[in-house]
């Protein structure tokens, strides 16, 4: 019986240690920000952050708040943005497998951003859900994203949006999808571009208006 118990609590323990380690594999996005050691990198008018994905396997656990993700990093590069006295206005986030974020713009870190581009780059896919923008104009990019999908509300007609989907990688073209889903924009869409992009899907979504439409082949 001593034996059997033994056996059963070394079971018990392995498969504790197991699921601990499989947690831990997916615990989030593990980023490095900035163009070396964290450092931010600043590119004429725009004070550009430029954080990307430890591994290219690593992806979000479950949805998580776009605020939770970067205002870490912007933490840590504060001294940096206090040199030179201007905020960060360019996040980019990019080399990850899946990223599902929740953009709440409103708990991003004012005293070190007034951000008017987000951008996401080399990205298998990207599920992006709106929630508030704070600023009153805002460029989203999205580039070499596989699968993008865009969810949502954008309030505000007089807030103006341009937005990017574009394909430079010509083997996953046929294969690269957008699809707005549940979202309603009632901001101003200056301009909506999609250039290389094989698929374009609208699900039970509302814009309120699009001045510019382009698509590029």
């Amino acid at each position: 019986k001593h034996r059997a118990r033994m056996i059963l609590f070394d079971t018990i323990f392995l498969s504790l240690m197991c699921l601990v380690i499989k947690l831990n594999q997916y615990n989030g996005l593990n980023i490095n920000c900035g163009p070396q050691r964290g450092d931010v990198g600043f590119q004429g008018k725009n004070k550009e952050l430029r954080c990307v994905c430890s591994s290219t396997s690593d992806q979000t656990f479950g949805e998580e708040l776009f605020s939770e993700i970067v205002n870490p990093k912007l933490s840590s590069s504060s001294s940096n943005t206090q040199r030179v006295l201007d905020k960060i206005t360019h996040i980019i986030l990019g080399n990850c497998n899946t990223v599902r974020i929740i953009l709440d713009l409103d708990r991003v870190d004012r005293d070190a951003t007034e951000l008017t581009d987000i951008s996401f780059e080399d990205i298998e896919s990207v599920s992006v859900q709106f929630r508030n923008i704070v600023q009153p104009r805002m460029k989203f990019v999205f580039t070499n994203i596989v699968s993008n999908q865009l969810t949502g509300r954008i309030s505000g007609r007089s807030t103006i949006l341009d937005m990017f989907f574009r394909q430079f990688n010509t083997a996953a073209r046929d294969q690269t999808s957008v699809t707005f889903r549940n979202i309603d924009i009632q901001a101003n869409i200056r301009l909506l571009n999609f250039q290389d992009i094989g698929h374009v899907r609208v699900v039970d979504s509302h814009f309120d208006t699009i001045n510019d439409l382009d698509i590029l082949r």
